[in-house]
């Protein structure tokens, strides 16, 4: 019929990176070169039954993707003793990627990444957090480059610490996977952070050792086209929201942050939402 139902896959990358640094009191630059190769194989999927008088599922085939990037960022930010964030300064980067069958896989695509990030010191600790990112792809023949925002994932928070896997914040808070999709994209984010408690304990010889604990209250703006993007507010998705983080460390050894997060949606497709996983603020 016409409801979409879920395709679970096994996903497997190898990369590898060279990076450049370049430093200079208080600044610092990086100029980096990535190759990376991601297979895809569907993984345990019931057979998709269908009426014959219908037509026939389209199911993702499995695939192969070689890519090269090249990105080179730029930082001057400042971070205080005992803050809970950074305070004051920049961070902006820009990333070329290219995938050609020369690199492995069937795709040739281009795309340009772009981000850009601004910390103020507000008083005692609290500070506000900007970020824009926004992304262009182009790819030849019937392929299209795609990329879509939504929610955070839905994660085992103790097996990805423990593999370290972490999450950064490239989400639209506030709506389901995938509520914008094209071939272009634009999110912004804003945060007002502040510290609750420093705790710097753990419960007798339980082995998780509690640091500080901090909230922040924010708003996302996304929207993603297959055409130009619209600058107007009203073609933004936009959500508010608080989370409150908490550093730790498991095991006596292994340094974790924990974020627990509510999300409001205020336009039209939006959720409410929880969310608990693993991963800094930017």
């Amino acid at each position: 019929g016409s409801l979409p139902q879920p395709w679970r896959e096994r996903v497997s990358n190898f990369g590898l990176g060279v990076t450049l640094p370049f430093t200079r009191a208080g600044r610092g630059a990086t100029a980096a070169l990535r190759y990376s190769y991601t297979i895809f194989r569907p993984a345990e999927n019931v057979d998709a039954l269908h009426n014959p008088f219908d037509t026939a599922p389209s199911l993702p085939p499995g695939q192969e993707r070689g890519s090269l990037s090249a990105s080179v960022r730029y930082s001057d930010v400042d971070t205080a003793p005992f803050s809970i964030t950074n305070e004051s300064g920049r961070v902006m980067g820009a990333t070329i990627r290219v995938r050609h069958p020369q690199l492995g896989g069937e795709l040739q695509t281009a795309e340009l990444f772009l981000d850009y990030t601004e910390y103020i010191d507000l008083w005692w600790r609290h500070a506000l957090a900007v970020r824009a990112v926004t992304a262009f792809g182009r790819a030849q023949g019937d392929n299209r480059v795609f990329y879509s925002l939504g929610a955070p994932p839905e994660r085992n928070v103790v097996l990805d610490a423990l593999d370290e896997v972490f999450f950064g914040s490239t989400f639209l808070r506030g709506y389901p996977a995938g509520t914008v999709r094209g071939d272009r994209y634009a999110l912004m984010t804003a945060e007002y952070r502040m510290p609750l408690v420093d705790i710097f304990r753990g419960p007798d010889t339980v082995p998780v050792f509690l640091q500080r604990m901090k909230l922040a209250l924010f708003t996302d703006w996304g929207q993603a086209a297959s055409e130009p993007l619209d600058p107007a507010p009203g073609a933004f998705k936009k959500s508010v929201g608080a989370e409150l983080v908490t550093d730790a460390i498991l095991a006596w050894r292994l340094s974790m942050v924990v974020r627990l997060g509510y999300a409001w949606g205020l336009n039209a497709g939006s959720e409410d939402q929880m969310y608990f996983f693993v991963g800094q603020w930017f």
